[in-house]
């Protein structure tokens, strides 16, 4: 393993350290809205003496949590299809821009020079050459 520079290694240890910071401000975020969660499923029972009051209130919450997610979830689907169109639009842009540039480039000089004939048929390949010399042993006459 290579070593690495005192900067590289302090940086290092401060983004690890922030994101234990996160990690721990997220645990005791959720501790905390679990307990809230508790609390309100526990006070709709004392204020309305029904044993079904807690069961709906928690149905009502994972109804409003699930259409927060995927609205959510919408939205950044469309921010991600947004940045990609975006960025095919740049690469088409990119891609003409280079294109225009070779035309431009080669254009004048290819109109300058007289037209050509018609390209000389490929070379045959060696074994196609032999497959077809041997083709004409087997007709009658070719070996006289």
């Amino acid at each position: 393993m290579r070593s690495q520079s005192p900067e590289a290694l302090a940086r290092i240890q401060a983004s690890v350290a922030a994101a234990k910071a996160r990690a721990s401000t997220v645990a005791q975020l959720d501790a905390a809205r679990s307990l809230a969660d508790w609390a309100c499923y526990g006070s709709s029972f004392i204020l309305t003496g029904n044993l079904f009051a807690p069961f709906v209130a928690s149905t009502a919450v994972d109804l409003l949590f699930s259409g927060y997610q995927r609205k959510g979830a919408a939205r950044l689907f469309a921010r991600d299809r947004a940045r990609f169109d975006a960025a095919n639009r740049m690469l088409q842009r990119k891609m003409d821009a280079a294109a225009g540039q070779d035309a431009g480039a080669g254009g004048d000089a290819a109109a300058a020079l007289p037209p050509t004939q018609a390209p000389p048929p490929p070379p045959r390949d060696a074994e196609e050459a032999r497959s077809d010399d041997s083709a004409g042993a087997d007709k009658p006459g070719a070996n006289e």
